[in-house]
Order: C-alpha cells, then structure tokens, then sequence
C-alpha cells in the first residue's frame, strides 16, 4: 500500500528521538503502597490534539500531591511513543480503543525491535468521539455523498500508524465503495496533526477523521465556510454500520456530546481511550495510580470534557470490552474496591493467552524469515505477506473488541 512507502522516513524519526532520549534510561524499581518515584515520563501528544490538554489537567494535580517531577513527552508518532515504551523511556503510554496493530506487530511495528507488543491498560484517558468532518458548505452530510472526486485527507503513518487510512476505508466501506474507488490523487496524505486543520479549512482536502474535542476545530468551524460532520446513524443502517465495523473496530456509534458545538448531537464513533503501561511495570506503582486517579477525581474532572471521564466505572468498562488486559496494579485496585469478579478475570486471561500468542508467533515467524532470507522490514510486502500467512495458517484469531459481557 501507498502509506508503506513513508517508513524510511519513520525509521528515520525513531532514531532521531531514541537518540534525544538516550539519556532517559532508568532501572527498575518495587515500590511499596504510597511510595512514588522522583520523577514518572509520560506520553502525550501535541497542543493541537485533545491528549495534551487531557495529561496536563490529570498530571498537575498528581505532581503537586505526590512530590514527583512529572515529564510529558510529546509525539504525534504512535510507533515512536510504544518504542519509548518498551525501552523503558516513558512510564505511562496511551492508546486508541481497538489499536489492533500494537499487540499483533502488523504494518510499521512489523520490526524486530517492536512486534506484538506486552502491554497493559491502567486507566481510561477519557471518553470521546471520532468523527469525519466536512466544510459546512461542502455538502456532504451522509457517506453515501461520497464519489470518486472527493478529496479524503488521511493521516500519514507516522502519525497513526494504519490506521490514518483504516479509518477513511472504514467510512468507504458505509457507503458501500472501496479503496480503489477512489482515484489516487484524491487520496491526500496529512504529515502532521495541525496539516489535517489546514487542508480542510483549504478546501484543498473535503474530508478528514477527527476528534471534535480538539481545540483547532473551533478555528476551522469560525471560518466563513463553516464546519459540519458527517452523521453515522448505526441505529438507522446497520448493516452499513456493521460493513464500517468489519473495517475498523475501534468503538460503537451514538451521538456526539462534547467538542466543537457542529459536532453535538451528530452519531460518530464513541471510544474509551486507554493509558497504558508495559506488562512487567511495578504492580504498587500502578495500584498507587489507579487509586490516586480515582481518589483524586475531582482535583482533574473539569480541565478537559474527555477527563470527566477518567472514572473507575469506565475502567471496568474497558476490562469488559477491550482486547487489551487490565494490569495486575489495576486489578488490585478494582479487587480491593470489590468492582472485580470472577468473570472479569476470565476474560483477562483470556486476552494475556492471546497476546502470549501473538508474541510466541513472532518469534516463529521470525525465524522462518531468517531461514529464508526474508528481510524483515515493514516496508517489504514479502516480509508482510509471511507474517499474515503465518498468523492464518495456524489458526491465530484477529484482535477485536467484545460487544457482550460475560
């Protein structure tokens, strides 16, 4: 695919910033209940995105409270934040509901160095929508007025991995159209999260995914044309919404209650963001987070809408719904607070077993490259095409989020 061609370029930006952060390196350390590090790195992305707002407003007060030097890395780069991760460089990651791509090793964190990736959810980051916005004199209300001369503005890999152009599939895929449907030249690639603003606000793009929560989407709706998004109404077309799910099953559908005023009330995707550490990270430091989190609540609540969501309730919602399992500080936190069951536990184990798989396979499927000298890189399709066919012949299901509990 196109977006294959720009992982040089992301090669090339994880080792400009690993090298920025070579100094980061820290050893590891148990903590006891109530003890805190001197210092906790964590990732976040940029002002334009609504992540930055949200870590600011939580890790203030944290700081302030706890004594420790809190650090926000900032990275518009999903692999370069779950690269810090593993090398221990940051403490505290996040994550998209449904990121598929992290704990199966497909597409840029198809390396040696990345793969499918241990990892663990401890807190929710909020609870927002995902949308696709429009200008508001552009026309375009529902998928179906989609055609082959409009222009879809689609994330580069380097900022969101495959997703950046998932997402825009997925909307295709409502409307009953393929990729291919759409002529190459209108398939327009934004390098930065800022560029996806500009190249609306243009014209020079009609439309892009979007998190209506983010501060420049005031900007674009002040402008003369306006802003608008385009309502998926799963309850109306399910079958359509299903055809968007089979595509990309990053959430469910309903309507928008926070952000840019042109997004209130419109049906989009609805996610449960999650913050993330690695498997293997101290079991007290996490629980001394998860109850400073929910303890804490109201010190954070209202520095952002999405914050409003960081609650406990949601936390248990993400341990019925996710792939990705609860850390073992998490579960403790939830057991003491009796929110925790037997049911719970099955399905966590049940993810662990799916993720030891995928880290089991790649090991395989590693191996048998190296016997056939294939070279693993992710912009090599040979290299690509080994690790899905090796995934299919032995039976390994694909990621996805629950819709039932238990």
């Amino acid at each position: 695919m196109k977006y294959r061609i720009l992982l040089v370029f992301l090669a090339l930006v994880l080792v400009v910033s690993l090298a920025a952060f070579a100094a980061c390196e820290s050893k590891p350390k148990v903590y006891t209940s109530g003890e805190w590090p001197g210092q906790l790195a964590v990732a976040s992305q940029g002002p334009a995105s609504p992540a930055y707002p949200i870590d600011v407003g939580w890790t203030t007060p944290l700081a302030e409270d706890t004594g420790m030097q809190v650090r926000l890395l900032a990275t518009e780069s999903l692999p370069v934040s779950f690269t810090w991760l593993k090398q221990g460089k940051l403490d505290l990651g996040f994550a998209d509901m449904g990121a598929l791509s992290v704990p199966a090793g497909l597409d840029v964190f198809a390396t040696r160095e990345l793969g499918p990736i241990q990892y663990r959810i401890f807190w929710p980051h909020g609870r927002g929508g995902r949308g696709f916005a429009v200008r508001g004199d552009s026309g375009i209300k529902t998928p179906y007025d989609i055609t082959p001369e409009t222009k879809l503005i689609y994330h580069s890999p380097v900022l969101a991995g495959p997703f950046g152009k998932i997402w825009v599939e997925a909307l295709l895929a409502w409307a009953n159209l393929t990729p291919d449907d759409i002529p190459e030249e209108n398939w327009i690639e934004a390098p930065s999260i800022e560029s996806t603003f500009e190249l609306l606000k243009e014209g020079r793009g009609d439309v892009v995914v979007g998190w209506p929560s983010s501060p420049p989407w005031l900007e674009v709706e002040a402008a003369p044309h306006g802003l608008a998004w385009i309502d998926l109404d799963a309850r109306a077309e399910p079958e359509a919404a299903a055809r968007y799910l089979a595509v990309d099953s990053g959430g469910s559908f309903g309507p928008m209650d926070k952000g840019a005023p042109s997004a209130i009330g419109v049906n989009m995707l609805l996610t449960i963001p999650s913050m993330v550490v690695m498997a293997d990270k101290d079991t007290e430091l996490v629980y001394n987070l998860c109850k400073w989190l929910d303890e804490n609540y109201d010190k954070y609540k209202d520095a952002h809408p999405y914050c409003a969501a960081m609650t406990v309730e949601n936390l248990v919602l993400l341990a019925e719904l996710e792939f990705v399992p609860l850390h073992d500080g998490a579960v403790k936190y939830l057991e003491e607070l009796g929110l925790w069951t037997d049911a719970h536990e099955t399905r966590r184990q049940q993810n662990i077993d799916q993720f030891d798989r995928y880290e089991q396979a790649y090991v395989e499927v590693l191996d048998l490259a190296d016997e056939q000298g294939i070279e693993v890189d992710p912009a090599n399709e040979e290299w690509l095409e080994l690790w899905d066919s090796y995934r299919e012949d032995n039976g390994i299901p694909k990621f996805k989020l629950f819709v039932t509990f238990p």
